[in-house]
């Protein structure tokens, strides 16, 4: 018997982990249902909303059967609601999507063609247009040469995000199923904690990436610690010592990673240390450019100086 053509595409799974997201959940989810690659299931887990997105949800899932709609009956945490839409998951492939962010029609099929394609990736990931909660312009986040994953070696991908590349956004890609399960073990409880698991990630099998600009991260304006003032994950904002315990938990993080290869934990000590040695290179760097401005005055010979200057670091970092 001919198999369908739905029978012939992987599942992918979504996980749509929501709470309180009545503002912008009905966008988020017309984007998903609309994506042009239809063998896929939606996983939401409303993590105990206190407005109107579990009406939104059944909504919903009274018109889609890809819908799979489960609440929490206690806030879970963050973390743990991003946990519980990937042990739900029953595709090949899986993706967690932020309910008031929006994707073009084509991001699955998209990134299930690259994944499908190079057997060795574990994560595909396109082009992103940040946008701030009004409509206003952030940014677009695109990798070209010497930036581009397809074109990196793992150090280079994994020195990358220590230094704080936005190849962390791959968090919001499409990932082999099991790979991802793996690496979201033991997700460590310190701010910036999606870096790092994105730098295990990078040091455990390739990136994939499109050039073109696919998904829309939508900027929340409230502050982290605000927002998440009752969860795990916001209270490590309110930290004093927060930035020097994520440096701290990088290296018993990655060298407990059951993903790496032994050989390639060898490279740790140097990611670890290289956020450090950058910015000791840059901050030797704007010295000798106030030495240069205290020497020369504020001429056209002072600017000339910095120019070179600036010059040197360029020719240095490539």
């Amino acid at each position: 018997m001919r198999r369908t053509v739905l029978e012939e595409t992987p599942l992918v799974s979504i996980g749509l982990p929501v709470y309180n997201g009545e503002r912008y959940l009905r966008r988020a989810l017309d984007c998903l249902l609309a994506q042009d690659y239809p063998h896929f299931e939606l996983l939401i887990s409303d993590n105990a909303s206190t407005d109107q997105t579990r009406q939104i949800c059944e909504e919903y899932g009274a018109r889609d059967a890809r819908i799979n709609f489960k609440v929490n009956q206690s806030n879970a945490g963050i973390i743990a609601n991003f946990q519980l839409v990937l042990d739900r998951a029953r595709g090949k492939y899986f993706m967690w999507a932020a309910h008031d962010d929006t994707w073009d029609r084509r991001f699955v099929g998209v990134m299930v063609h690259e994944l499908e394609t190079h057997p060795g990736a574990a994560v595909a990931m396109s082009g992103v247009e940040r946008v701030h909660e009004n409509g206003t312009p952030h940014d677009v986040v695109r990798h070209a040469d010497r930036t581009n994953p397809n074109r990196m070696n793992m150090l280079q991908l994994a020195l990358a995000l220590a230094e704080g590349s936005p190849h962390h956004l791959f968090i919001y890609g499409l990932f082999r199923t099991e790979f991802l399960r793996q690496a979201f073990h033991n997700f460590p409880r310190v701010i910036a904690a999606d870096r790092l698991m994105m730098i295990q990630a990078a040091l455990s099998a390739r990136f994939r990436y499109v050039d073109a600009v696919l998904h829309t991260r939508y900027i929340n304006e409230e502050p982290i610690p605000v927002r998440y003032q009752n969860d795990e994950f916001g209270q490590a904002w309110h930290d004093r010592h927060r930035h020097l315990k994520k440096d701290l938990a990088l290296g018993p993080y990655l060298f407990r990673s059951r993903m790496i290869p032994w050989q390639r934990k060898f490279w740790i000590p140097l990611i670890v240390i290289w956020p450090l040695l950058k910015r000791l290179y840059h901050g030797r760097y704007r010295f000798l450019c106030w030495l240069a401005g205290k020497i020369m005055g504020r001429g056209g010979r002072r600017k000339n100086i910095a120019r070179y200057l600036r010059r040197l670091v360029h020719m240095g970092s490539r």
